[in-house]
């Protein structure tokens, strides 16, 4: 969309993803794709322990297209709440930690 109206990639210092927890992977890295040159920072802003992606289709799910961007960032090992220190009810650290991470 943004490419047909004359926008290229890498026009954008920044780009921000809201509620980035919603989307499932493929939607938000097929988004950025047509957006985010190599000097562009990506911020993925929201909670990914609440809603999550709709996936309907069992064939989907089974390929894990039911797991966000945000989702899959946080479970890397380098966000791990043991390693910070962070209470385990608290995930801001680890969300804050996967923004920065996927820029």
């Amino acid at each position: 969309m943004a490419y047909s109206v004359g926008i290229g990639r890498g026009d954008f210092d920044f780009v921000f993803v809201d509620e980035a927890g919603q989307p499932c992977e493929p939607e938000v890295l097929c988004a950025l794709a047509t957006m985010v040159g190599s000097n562009t920072r990506v911020v993925l802003a929201g909670d990914h322990k609440q809603l999550g992606p709709i996936v309907r289709s069992p064939i989907a799910r089974k390929a894990e297209y039911d797991v966000s961007l945000l989702e899959r960032l946080c479970a890397l090992p380098q966000y791990s709440k043991k390693k910070s220190g962070g209470d385990d009810d608290d995930d801001g650290a680890a969300a804050t930690a996967a923004a920065a991470a996927a820029s």
